[in-house]
């Protein structure tokens, strides 16, 4: 009975180390990537409207299509990162 306990207890834990390496941690780094690459967008488009190159400053749906690509290449390479460290 002992064993069975032990058993189900190990495989609950291995489940959630693979939750949190493979989806929680990279989900995470990815919405950092996304939220520097705003920011950077963000910063960009408010100096250009206060040295006047921009007449007017927004913050549209492009600026957040293009900030996925921030959320995608951080996600990516934090889960290349964790192949790469099993392929050994």
């Amino acid at each position: 009975m002992k064993s069975e306990t032990k058993d189900l207890s190990h495989s609950q834990s291995a489940i959630q180390e693979f939750f949190f390496t493979y989806i929680i941690h990279p989900l995470n780094e990815g919405f950092f990537g996304f939220g520097i690459f705003l920011a950077i967008l963000t910063t960009l488009k408010f100096l250009s409207f206060l040295f006047g190159m921009s007449k007017s400053f927004n913050v549209d749906e492009k600026d957040l299509i293009l900030s996925s690509v921030g959320f995608l290449c951080l996600f990516l390479i934090d889960i290349l990162k964790k192949f790469e460290g099993h392929k050994n």
